[in-house]
Formats: C-alpha cells, structure tokens, sequence
C-alpha cells in the first residue's frame, strides 16, 4: 500500500543510488602508524560528502513537494506561480522547510509574466492550505523513509 498521495518510487531510486554512491566514497579507516598504507580520510574530505548527503536529501525533499504543488495545481485547476507555490508550501510545511525560489521559479514562472501579473488564486490559499494540510504529515513519513534508506545503504 501507498503512503503517499504522489508518486514516490522513483525518487526513492533515485535516492538509494546517490546515497549509495556517497557512502562508497566515504571510508574512514583508522590509522595505523605501523603501516602507513592505511590512512584516515580528511575531515574536510568526510565533511564534504556529508554535504554532499545533505544536499540529495534536500534535493528528494524538494522533488516530493513540487510533486504535491503540481498536483495541487491540476486537481484546483488553479494558477500556480512561484510566489503562490511559495506561500502555499510556508502554510502547510513552515517558513524554511519548503523549496528554494529558485527551484519555485523553474518549475512555475512563464515567461513575459512580470510581478503585476499576480495570480488570481490568491484568494483561495486559505482553502488549498487546509485541504492539503496532511501534506505537511506525509512530509514527514517521506522523510523518514529516506533515513531508512540512508541506514540501510550505510549497513551494506
């Protein structure tokens, strides 16, 4: 059974692969002064890839949520622009928690459109973040799904 009210499978894949890859990169062998062929990564080096695992959850995160804003999008048949897309997620994930602007701008902003163009569907946001509310639960169940499979990868 389907947790999820969106597709998922794929960006669990897509996960699992990089994340598999991260920790392949990351072996941290103690070092031995008897023998000198073994070595401890460097800190920045591990550092790094911790970065690097952060920035993949990040970038799973953003794809679960621009997967609801699109679904959101059909199902109201509303007009999505970055600015709505960023205050419908604010609501229902918390200032901070949602998808970069940047991200917002790739997937919902149409070109010749400038910042007088607002949308229309403003009005209705009340009603979208209260029926979409459980975004916010299954966000969370996502994410828990991705530290198992971070674990997983990481026991193999």
């Amino acid at each position: 059974m389907n947790k999820f009210t969106v597709k998922t499978a794929d960006t669990f894949e897509i996960y699992r692969v990089k994340v598999k890859s991260l920790f392949k990169k990351i072996r941290v062998v103690k070092f031995d002064p008897e023998n000198d062929t073994t070595f401890k990564q460097s800190t920045s080096e591990t550092a790094s890839y911790a970065a690097e695992m952060s920035a993949v959850s990040k970038n799973a995160k953003s794809v679960f949520l621009i997967l609801h804003l699109y679904k959101i999008k059909d199902i109201e048949k509303i007009d999505m622009t970055p600015t709505l897309a960023k205050n419908i997620l604010r609501k229902i994930v918390g200032k901070g928690k949602g998808v970069s602007f940047s991200t917002l701008l790739n997937n919902f902003a149409i070109d010749e459109r400038t910042s007088k163009d607002k949308s229309k569907d403003f009005e209705k946001i009340d009603y979208i973040c209260e029926k979409y509310s459980y975004i916010n639960d299954e966000l969370k169940v996502f994410m828990n799904e991705l530290s198992k499979i971070r674990k997983k990868v990481k026991g193999n």
